[in-house]
């Protein structure tokens, strides 16, 4: 009897299994890598003398662009935040861009960056005024610019604090840009770049601008003077 209940059972299960799934949700949103070269990646107005501008669709940026920048905001699509928008796509937002460093406050970053600018022409500011200073000449040469060389070398070494303290808000800027964790990686990587552009100016220190007034080498071999004897 429990044999005879059993196989109509078995045979439903079968013909459920064996029927069509339902077809996925139309709006249902995959992942996709980017494809910039794309015919339609880019469009332009042949009437207009500016350059194609990007067609920001997430075809073309691929979804981590589109998702991380918030270009989801000009095609419609609402999400709390760059997160929920992978978690749309199926992807785990802790590990889809690796060990990229996750920008969380974009108004610091463009700050942090201009403090990094101000830091860099302060310091190229201060060694320039260090090299005009020793570009001596004779008073009646050049009395007004001896006159603004010396106005403004009293306030160099105001630059170099300057210079310091935009560096110092620049790691406090970028601080609160990012993710806690970051903080001496950054450090250093700014720590590297200063350390560079001071050897690059310590490369121009230590080149010869006295070509022409070190022709007095030329008339000492040239004269009678190459008879002289140093007393």
């Amino acid at each position: 009897m429990k044999t005879f209940i059993a196989l109509p059972l078995l045979a439903a299960a079968a013909s459920a299994l064996a029927a069509p799934q339902p077809a996925a949700r139309a709006d249902a949103k995959t992942f996709k890598e980017p494809a910039r070269d794309r015919d339609d990646c880019y469009k332009k107005d042949p009437s207009m003398p500016w350059r194609a501008s990007a067609t920001l669709i997430e075809d073309c940026t691929g979804t981590l662009e589109y998702c991380l920048r918030g270009y989801y905001a000009q095609h419609d699509e609402q999400f709390a935040d760059a997160d929920a928008c992978l978690t749309s796509r199926g992807v785990d937002p802790a590990t889809a861009i690796g060990d990229a460093i996750r920008i969380v406050n974009r108004d610091e970053y463009r700050q942090g960056f201009q403090a990094l600018h101000d830091a860099n022409h302060l310091i190229n500011r201060h060694r320039l005024l260090v090299r005009l200073e020793r570009e001596l000449v004779s008073p009646d040469r050049d009395p007004e610019g001896d006159k603004i060389v010396e106005n403004i070398w009293r306030s160099k070494d105001r630059r170099a604090w300057a210079a310091r303290k935009a560096i110092a808000d620049a790691k406090e800027h970028f601080g609160g840009a990012f993710a806690p964790g970051h903080e001496m990686e950054i450090a250093a990587a700014i720590k590297d770049a200063e350390d560079r552009l001071n050897a690059s100016w310590d490369e121009v220190d230590g080149k010869d601008f006295g070509q022409i007034s070190g022709m007095w080498q030329w008339f000492t071999s040239h004269t009678e003077e190459k008879y002289y004897y140093a007393w």
